[in-house]
């Protein structure tokens, strides 16, 4: 009896699970019906939003800055574009692909083929003179914007380097007023660095002359000294003077003694004049930023730093060493060097020099 009554209440409990059973699983089918139907709906709102801005042949879209207008039918031909332009119309987030297709839609693209016409080793001199015509046909209106950009500045350097001379000429004459601007941005100023090196030595005094005008102004900026350094190295021995010497706005040494050097112009000035205390407070100015900011690694700072130490006053010098004390220069062999044959100053005193300049470089190591 105990048994029959188990197997009875077992059955019961077997029903009643499977009616709860039954009732989750309506409940989740309901659940199911319910989400199926508001995904479709919400499915349907979207393509009516779609429709609703496909009115037009192109559509707008934000693209590094600028609005870029893009050809509908370019992205109607299969299933991806069409899913993309959807996106886009939905202003959604879009993945790696798609941001790599619509890159290359419209001008944007074509310019990217065209500056793989220039990399390629198998294009002939006539294919690759026929996309740089093409890019500068492109770029006409928009030249001095389109250079700032990381990706149109390497087009434009390739285009220095298969251009030459005559395409240096028409680049020169666009950025004409616009050369210290341009050394100034992290990308532009490669591509100045391309025009010194891909131009013809006849184009070069007008890029100099640009320098000079502003090399007060540039020569204190990270960016403009990569710049600097690298059309320090294309000049002879006079005209790297007077790129020195053009940092010295406002002061004027053609009648000085030992023009255009300025560290034999220094010699031949008495430190207690007027003019000597000017150029060494300048040229402290100039050093000490550099310095402080970490972009003391190039040579023209260097010689900045050698004319510092061997004219400059004891608080010049000790400031300079205090503040690479921080550790953002490795160059702590030449601060040594230089202030070794330091003159004007005692022995004690070049002893004191010559150990911070030890501490300094123990520091770094």
């Amino acid at each position: 009896m105990a048994k029959a009554g188990k197997a009875a209440n077992k059955g019961q409990g077997t029903k009643k699970v499977f009616k709860m059973g039954k009732k989750v699983l309506k409940d989740r089918k309901a659940d199911f019906l319910k989400k199926k139907l508001k995904q479709q709906t919400k499915r349907k709102e979207l393509n009516q939003k779609v429709d609703v801005q496909g009115g037009s042949d192109t559509i707008k879209v934000a693209w590094k800055g600028r609005q870029k207008e893009v050809d509908k039918k370019e992205l109607q031909g299969d299933k991806k574009g069409r899913e993309l332009l959807k996106k886009i119309a939905q202003k959604r987030v879009l993945n790696a692909d798609e941001k790599h297709r619509l890159k290359m839609l419209g001008e944007t693209g074509d310019l990217m083929h065209l500056w793989e016409v220039l990399r390629e080793k198998s294009k002939s001199k006539e294919e690759k003179q026929k996309a740089i015509s093409q890019i500068m046909e492109f770029t006409k209106d928009t030249f001095l914007d389109d250079v700032r950009r990381p990706d149109m500045s390497r087009i434009f350097q390739a285009v220095l380097k298969w251009g030459g001379p005559t395409t240096a000429e028409e680049v020169i004459a666009r950025t004409k007023g616009h050369i210290a601007d341009l050394c100034l941005s992290k990308h532009s100023n490669q591509f100045v660095k391309s025009l010194i090196e891909y131009s013809a030595q006849s184009q070069k005094p007008q890029l100099l002359s640009e320098l000079k005008k502003a090399g007060h102004k540039i020569i204190t900026h990270k960016n403009a000294l990569v710049v600097l350094e690298h059309f320090y190295n294309k000049l002879n021995a006079e005209n790297q003077n007077q790129l020195i010497l053009s940092f010295f706005d406002g002061i004027d040494m053609v009648n000085y003694e030992g023009y255009p050097k300025l560290n034999e112009i220094l010699k031949n000035i008495k430190p207690s004049s007027l003019e000597y205390k000017m150029i060494i407070e300048r040229l402290f100015r100039i050093v000490s930023p550099s310095v402080t900011k970490g972009s003391f690694d190039n040579i023209v700072m260097h010689r900045l730093l050698e004319t510092l130490l061997l004219y400059g006053t004891e608080f010049e010098i000790q400031d300079f060493l205090e503040a690479g004390m921080s550790g953002r220069t490795n160059h702590t062999a030449k601060i040594q060097c230089w202030v070794k044959k330091t003159d004007g100053f005692d022995e004690i005193y070049k002893k004191q020099l010559e150990e911070k300049a030890e501490k300094l470089k123990e520091r770094i190591a």
